[in-house]
């Protein structure tokens, strides 16, 4: 089975064949060791091609299908707060995390992973600039930043899942954190 997602997974990304066999393999057996399927629509891994190598990136459904096999898990949202909307958190002692989405969004403010476990709840939020300091530092859009730089590459940078899909990628920075 793991061979048909390799084969399909290097059909869909040809740049795979031409990485480092080791780290391909090596980021299979991740892969299989997790049970996460790498380039699937599930969403759960991915086999991304950097320079010769091969980096394997779990998803955040990859993430969140690893807690809800632990057992522990029962609920997780993930959601950016934005001006304009209804936003309030309190850490320790009776904590609680509140948030009113309001139709005319401004800025983004913060961004924030909940979860309610089997044992309680628990909850992380991150103030917007430091969501963009961890995309700053991230592989994906250096890469695209770079290829911004090179003829044609205004089209790949906009379509890199940062710039296309901030808020999402803020949220799943979130999943990733909690």
């Amino acid at each position: 089975r793991m061979l048909r997602v390799l084969a399909q997974a290097v059909h869909k990304t040809p740049k795979l064949a031409d990485c480092n066999p080791m780290t391909l393999l090596g980021a299979m057996q991740a892969c299989a060791s997790l049970g996460l399927e790498p380039n699937t629509p599930l969403g759960h891994a991915y086999l991304i091609p950097f320079g010769t190598d091969v980096q394997l990136i779990i998803g955040y459904r990859g993430y969140i299908d690893l807690a809800r096999r632990s057992g522990n898990l029962v609920a997780i949202h993930a959601d950016v707060a934005y001006e304009g909307d209804d936003f309030d958190f309190f850490y320790g002692s009776g904590q609680y995390l509140k948030h009113r989405p309001r139709g005319n969004r401004g800025n983004p403010l913060e961004a924030y992973a909940y979860a309610k476990l089997t044992d309680g709840e628990a909850f992380e939020v991150l103030p917007y600039p430091l969501v963009l300091k961890v995309r700053d530092n991230s592989e994906g859009y250096k890469s695209a930043l770079r290829a911004k730089n090179r003829k044609g590459g205004q089209k790949t940078f906009d379509a890199s899942p940062w710039v296309a899909n901030e808020h999402e990628m803020a949220a799943k920075t979130m999943v990733r954190r909690l």
